[in-house]
């Protein structure tokens, strides 16, 4: 287990993490430990823009997310969330992470 999913452990049991390293791009996979229903979406969104956000605040603006992918159809503010991450968030994905 790599330092930051140990961290990310400490700060939420609501998504656990794991990082995927392939060439010079790290993505951050997330999954679901235990049923959320109804608040499934929310807590997924509002978990992993926290996590976008203090990767964009500790790394200076050096470390770019480039996509947030997240696991469900495009909710109706899909705009408002690609405000928020700042970043293109595709509408269908397989789970939710950040590259």
């Amino acid at each position: 287990m790599q330092p930051m999913e140990r961290c990310f452990l400490v700060c939420t049991s609501l998504l656990s993490v794991q990082m995927v390293v392939a060439g010079p791009h790290t993505r951050l996979v997330f999954s679901v430990p235990h049923p959320l229903g109804d608040i499934r979406v929310p807590v997924m969104e509002a978990v992993i823009l926290t996590i976008k956000n203090l990767i964009d605040h500790v790394t200076l603006g050096v470390c770019q997310v480039a996509t947030v992918s997240l696991p469900f159809a495009a909710p109706a503010h899909v705009v408002l969330a690609r405000e928020l991450f700042a970043c293109e968030v595709p509408t269908t994905a397989t789970g939710p992470a950040l590259r």
